[in-house]
């Protein structure tokens, strides 16, 4: 039911979209997976995994904390544990060093990408409670017609749908909530790839795109899976409602209407 509740998504098209997140998510589960297998070389196996998940995006990097939390808790959170294997984790953020490398050699600057970003996006940090608000705040004024549709920002950036901005402010909330209700079945470093994930894309100063860049955080989705019958009886109701937004979204996409 997590598996296809993941491939439901509005905005899951992405995935066999020209974009990284279906790559991505594919490096996180692999990271996931060989990390918590018996094989002896798994730390190794699962650096270098994550070496290449943040070569494929910055985000990569929150891999690290997550599966030094997985390592700490497979030793029983006991620091007299800590064996030299753990130190294949550091292989992980050399993606970034080399990436930003590249730039460097590229464009002559190592930020060549965070500069573009915030001329053309506006990206710059922010702290991530502030930039939900004042979105959500944006939508409730479009929505109450507090402001003219001349001036109105969430139909002049959704090209004149506030489709884009509902689908960005609600992904992380139900994504909170799902962690939620499945948090006994939650492990702790899925707790951090799921909160990071979150925190992360939101403290980059707008909601655009949060929702696409919110798909690899399957933790959220988890509870789609749990045996209840009313959990299952909703999960369904709510899967089914997700594909009718995911025709939406893909024929809007497809119509090359789409922005993010």
């Amino acid at each position: 039911m997590m598996a296809l509740g993941l491939a439901s998504l509005p905005v899951s098209f992405f995935f066999s979209a020209l974009y990284t997140e279906g790559l991505f998510l594919m490096l996180v589960l692999a990271a996931f997976a060989v990390a918590r297998s018996d094989w002896k070389y798994r730390w190794l196996c699962a650096g270098l995994i994550g070496m290449l998940a943040t070569l494929d995006k910055f985000a990569g990097l929150l891999l690290f904390p997550t599966l030094a939390v997985e390592y700490m808790a497979q030793i029983g959170w006991q620091w007299r544990k800590i064996r030299a294997s753990a130190l294949w984790l550091g292989l992980m953020p050399l993606g970034t060093v080399m990436y930003v490398l590249f730039l460097w050699w590229r464009f002559g600057t190592p930020l060549a990408l965070s500069t573009s970003m915030e001329k053309g996006w506006n990206h710059r940090a922010s702290f991530f409670l502030a930039t939900y608000w004042e979105s959500a705040v944006e939508l409730w004024r479009s929505v109450s017609g507090a402001v003219t549709r001349q001036d109105d920002p969430v139909l002049y950036y959704g090209n004149g749908s506030r489709l884009y901005k509902v689908l960005d402010l609600a992904m992380p909330a139900i994504l909170v909530i799902g962690g939620l209700v499945a948090r006994a079945r939650l492990t702790a470093s899925e707790w951090v790839w799921l909160l990071l994930g979150i925190i992360y894309p939101l403290s980059t100063n707008i909601t655009f795109s949060v929702a696409r860049y919110m798909l690899p955080l399957w933790p959220g989705l988890i509870w789609l899976g749990l045996p209840n019958k009313g959990s299952r009886r909703f999960g369904a109701l709510c899967i089914v409602i997700s594909l009718c937004l995911l025709v939406w979204c893909s024929s809007i996409y497809g119509g090359a209407r789409w922005i993010g």
